[in-house]
This record gives structure tokens, sequence and C-alpha cells, in this order.
């Protein structure tokens, strides 16, 4: 498996400490009871990362935005899991992020 991320931080950490050490945890829900290696994290974060770039390609917002062009996604996601993959998600894509927790 070959995963493409943009060498910025954390991807690079990311990739280095999956590649280190494949089977250490790094994240704990404690909500939802997951966990994950940094391999588990960063194949969660590409997933979504396809699916948020197809829907991002779908809306006709982007279809006038040039691509240099700031694009900024809002994300409302309960602090965990969920809130870590979509945000890295984001980033990966290039985009900044505002974000609302409850």
């Amino acid at each position: 498996m070959h995963l493409t991320f943009p060498p910025v931080s954390p991807f690079p950490e990311l990739i280095q400490r999956a590649e280190r050490n494949p089977y250490k945890v790094i994240l704990r829900d404690h909500s939802t009871g997951v966990t994950a290696t940094a391999g588990q994290l960063l194949y969660s974060v590409s997933l979504l990362r396809d699916k948020l770039q197809a829907a991002i390609r779908e809306n006709e917002i982007y279809d006038t935005k040039k691509d240099n062009e700031d694009r900024f996604i809002f994300l409302i996601a309960p602090p965990g899991w969920y809130y870590v993959v979509s945000m890295l998600s984001i980033f990966s894509l290039g985009a900044g992020m505002s974000s609302q927790c409850r």
C-alpha cells in the first residue's frame, strides 16, 4: 500500500512513525474506544480525503474558483478520532479549516 501526502508536518512524521514502529498505538479515543497506529490513521485520512475531493469536485461553488485561491472547509465533529481524521484529511487537501466542537 502506497499513500501519498503533502510533505508538510505532521505527514512526514506520521509516515516515519508508521515505518519505524507499525504496531505502536499513537491515538486512543476514550469516548469511542478507537485506537489507531500511524498507518491506520494515515489510511483513514487517505480514504476520507478521496471522498472529500470527490464531493468538492461535484460542488458548483468550486467550479468558479481558481486553483491558486484559498479554500476553507468548516468542520463540525466531536473531539477524538473523527476530529483528527477529518482535520488531517482537510489539511492533506491543502485546504484551511474552521472548526466547531461540542
